[in-house]
């Protein structure tokens, strides 16, 4: 069976894995809506117990609920937090090596070696600051994956 026919199959027969869906769904919905999660997560809590979704065990775990849902969000904004602080590095620290690269050798030739030491500059920040290995590094921080053996092996080089 394919991975969605599958999933499909799994929603349809399990009541708890189909409210669980629907509750995180909801909660996406009510932030894409212009909540906030903490807004989002609290009116998903209630509506759900109101209309008997996950009710009995929302009852019971409603704090612990939200300290889980919450945390999840944040991370999930704070690694998109990340991921941009890295591409406005990266563009910063490119720009500057560009510009003083491109004097000496041509602009389109500095411009694109200060983009490259500078987004290798931001990943090895990213790596020590969030002590990550460089293959979360560069999965966290979207590089391409045809580009990844290279800076994989800079990265290696440089971290010793």
């Amino acid at each position: 069976k394919g991975e969605k026919e599958l999933i499909s199959v799994s929603l349809k027969k399990c009541r708890y894995l189909r409210e669980y869906c629907f509750f995180v769904d909801r909660a996406r919905s009510n932030i894409k809506g212009g909540m906030s999660a903490k807004q989002a997560i609290l009116e998903t809590i209630e509506f759900c117990v109101g209309n008997g979704v996950m009710a009995d065990y929302l009852r019971d775990r409603r704090k612990e609920v939200f300290d889980m849902v919450s945390f999840e969000f944040n991370i999930h904004d704070a690694k998109k937090a990340w991921r941009e602080e890295a591409i406005e590095q990266d563009l910063e620290q490119g720009r500057e090596q560009g510009l003083e690269q491109g004097r000496e050798q041509g602009l389109e030739q500095g411009l694109e070696q200060g983009l490259e030491q500078g987004r290798l500059s931001s990943l090895l920040g990213y790596i020590r600051k969030k002590k990550v290995s460089i293959e979360e590094a560069l999965e966290d921080l979207d590089v391409p994956a045809a580009e990844r053996p290279r800076f994989f092996a800079q990265l290696k080089e440089a971290l010793g």
